[in-house]
């Protein structure tokens, strides 16, 4: 049994599901994350929300791999657009239902551990082609951005201002690349504070 080193690490753990693997409950005491756990009537996935971002009206979540319908060894939740397309539509579908999305304006890329970015917009096919690990959703346009991620860091940035929101994909290569100062400037540059 793991030895948890800390409050937020344990709350996490003893979730009443089962865990592929803990959580490194540091991230969650600098951002101030908040389990949302599943529902007995619903198929939604449990999900890790920021107050913060929560707070400034920003629908979103981290979710774990718990939840979905994906069989081992990729259970449950499992993101991966190269494996079974029925069970990977089911779930984002849970996904959506859960952060309060359209499943079919859900944008994804190709992540590459690089610095390249792209703006959610027009066919979800041609962002999945396009190699990018940090994607943009503007405001009014209904599209969601996600990034999936195994032993990478996903970062949410967010402007109350414009509306505007990126999602980042953080592997070590992606961070020396800069990958999330690529994303900062793109919203300065669309006008964020």
């Amino acid at each position: 049994d793991p030895i948890p080193p800390d409050p937020i690490f344990c709350r996490i753990w003893n979730w009443p599901f089962k865990m592929s693997r803990p959580m490194n409950g540091s991230c969650g005491r600098a951002i101030e994350l908040t389990v949302i756990p599943r529902s007995e009537h619903h198929v939604t996935p449990p999900l890790l929300i920021s107050k913060i971002l929560r707070e400034a009206g920003f629908s979103h979540g981290f979710s774990t791999r718990v939840g979905g319908v994906s069989p081992p060894p990729y259970e449950t939740l499992d993101f991966a657009v190269l494996r079974d397309p029925a069970l990977l539509a089911e779930n984002h579908a849970r996904l959506a239902q859960a952060v309060g999305f359209d499943p079919a304006l859900l944008h994804q890329s190709m992540q590459v551990h690089g610095k390249n970015l792209v703006v959610a917009e027009g066919d979800r096919a041609a962002t999945l082609a396009r190699e990018a690990d940090a994607l943009v959703a503007n405001p009014g346009a209904g599209h969601a951005v996600a990034v999936r991620v195994a032993d990478c860091v996903p970062v949410l940035l967010a402007d109350k201002v414009t509306g505007r929101v990126a999602a980042v994909h953080a592997g070590w290569k992606g961070v020396e690349a800069e990958i999330c100062a690529v994303a900062v400037r793109h919203l300065q540059d669309a006008g964020a504070t």
